[in-house]
């Protein structure tokens, strides 16, 4: 039988109205906390690697659908924020997921659209050569929008 009696207060943080505050999800050092921006993109992604392991196919369309829909939200990244969450997302994406997969072709062209904002990050050049062939596909397609 559940305690009708348990507080809110879980970390020693309660608000005046007896709900929990959110403190955010912690980086898995434990230090930092995962921005909203970073915590949608990694739902999403691990989703769609978890639909790719096992084959769900249904899943990946879902969370791909849910992806890109995130990143016309975010344009082009022009946020350091945006820039790391999205750096991260690609690694994992393009490190989990067969090379033929049409949404990495699809992610490669965001890439590019995006490249000179993502460029900025050191981080995008330890990713460059796990998308460089998928990359390469697309190189002169005057870089236009993915979402056209």
């Amino acid at each position: 039988m559940a305690d009708s009696n348990l507080s809110a207060k879980e970390d020693g943080k309660d608000k005046k109205d007896g709900k929990k505050e959110n403190d955010g999800w912690k980086t898995k050092d434990g230090k930092g906390k995962i921005s909203f921006v970073e915590g949608s993109f990694l739902c999403h992604t691990h989703l769609y690697i978890f639909g790719e392991v096992y084959n769900v196919l249904d899943l990946k369309k879902l969370a791909s659908q849910k992806l890109k829909g995130r990143l016309k939200l975010l344009n082009n990244a022009t946020k350091v924020e945006e820039q790391l969450a999205l750096i991260q997302m690609l690694d994992l994406l393009f490190s989990n997921v067969h090379p033929d997969d049409d949404f990495l072709d699809w992610l490669a062209k965001y890439a590019l659209w995006a490249i000179k904002y993502l460029r900025l990050q050191p981080s995008f050049e330890d990713v460059m050569p796990k998308m460089a062939a998928t990359m390469l596909k697309h190189i002169g397609d005057n870089y236009a929008s993915p979402f056209s």
